[in-house]
């Protein structure tokens, strides 16, 4: 069979087995099928979301006229199902010239195909990571076409047909992305928030992005980190776990900011391309609730009575007054001639006269690869 090129801005050929209109299983959605043979051995199955263009449709395909198809949109990659996909914006026009091949008679397509939502799973590759559906960024297994010509899992495709929701794929429009700042809740003004960028579109509303950029995994694509970390913020099918801080984290910006969900966003500049998971996650209410709750008996029994009462500051300090612990000097590190406290970093010179140092005294927040040497022993 001659190779196609699906990016073509329009098809010449021959219509052929025109199904009647379908009602999908919502009842929101109509559909007919059909096939389009575009050289004597090559065709192509289609499926047209525009009901009102059927009886053309049969018309040209019953008269065997040469047609003109503009306005499709290609289903992604080869698929024994479905190649094509037409809307209301698509045209037919009976064209002037002939091609140099006769009408073939073609098979019908096989009415066993499921009613409400055609199946493109014959298509998908069990290690292809661009077949991942794009809103629960799981694989495809049962993946299927929405009216727009975009396919999803089964699962998030039904979702989107039954609450009519706009194709998650779309151009957002009216987009905006803006920089946060730090902001404080009405309601609760000791809770304070500052997400990474605020987002507003005609379609999805106001929500919020957070980005993280895990240095642990620099080298690493994201689907590896999540396989071989059982602390990475993701699971090995990438959904970001409730029981990690960055959960709790993007519900609090959530609560603060007065939107309906966050754009969590994952990034590592790993080797030979970078990798780059999204995942929108809805607000928990019940979850904040809560939390909000614990955080008000919290400033409550200890933050407000401590500020009234300053018991804690008025309490005298405890000293020993044992004889070893009078004999007992603090040894002292570091530049700032202080106790050991906190992460601490020790010199490779032996004879360096501070040998450990406070990670924020010499302005480090990871332990480097390599040996380390303080300014001093450096010169």
């Amino acid at each position: 069979m001659a190779k196609r090129k699906l990016d073509i801005e329009y098809l010449t050929g021959y219509l052929h087995n025109v199904s009647t209109v379908t009602l999908s299983a919502n009842v929101k959605t109509k559909y007919f099928t059909g096939s389009f043979q575009m050289t004597k051995t090559d065709t192509m199955r289609l499926v047209c979301f525009a009901p009102g263009k059927h009886e053309k449709f049969v018309s040209t395909a019953t008269m065997n006229s040469f047609v003109k198809l503009t306005g499709s949109t290609l289903s992604p990659g080869r698929s024994v199902q479905v190649d094509a996909i037409y809307n209301k914006s698509t045209t037919l026009q009976v064209a002037m010239n002939e091609l140099s091949f006769k009408k073939q008679k073609i098979k019908p397509i096989d009415e066993s195909q499921p009613k409400d939502l055609i199946n493109l799973s014959a298509n998908i590759t069990r290690d292809d990571h661009s077949q991942r559906c794009t809103v629960c960024v799981n694989r495809q297994k049962t993946a299927v076409i929405i009216p727009c010509g975009h396919t999803f899992c089964m699962a998030c495709a039904t979702q989107i047909e039954a609450l009519d929701q706009p194709c998650p794929t779309q151009q957002h429009l009216d987009f905006s992305c803006t920089q946060s700042g730090f902001h404080v809740s009405n309601e609760n003004p000791f809770l304070g928030a500052s997400p990474d960028g605020i987002t507003n579109c005609q379609c999805c509303g106001r929500g919020i992005v957070e980005i993280k950029c895990p240095y642990k995994h620099k080298d690493n694509t994201i689907e590896h980190a999540a396989a071989i970390d059982s602390t990475f913020c993701l699971d090995k099918n990438l959904h970001l776990k409730t029981n990690h801080r960055y959960y709790t984290q993007i519900q609090f910006q959530m609560y603060i900011l007065k939107v309906t969900y966050c754009d969590f966003v994952v990034f590592t500049k790993c080797k030979p391309l970078p990798s780059l998971v999204i995942i929108r996650v809805l607000i928990d209410i019940n979850l904040c609730n809560s939390m909000i709750a614990k955080c008000n008996r919290f400033i409550q029994d200890y933050v407000v009575k401590e500020l009234i009462t300053r018991d804690l500051e008025n309490q005298p300090a405890t000293t020993s007054s044992t004889q070893d612990d009078k004999n007992n000097v603090t040894e002292t590190w570091c530049l700032c001639f202080e106790p050991e406290y906190g992460r601490m970093i020790k010199s490779e010179n032996l004879d360096c006269p501070y040998q450990w140092f406070h990670y924020k005294c010499v302005n480090i927040r990871r332990k480097p690869r390599g040996k380390w040497y303080c300014l001093n022993c450096e010169k």
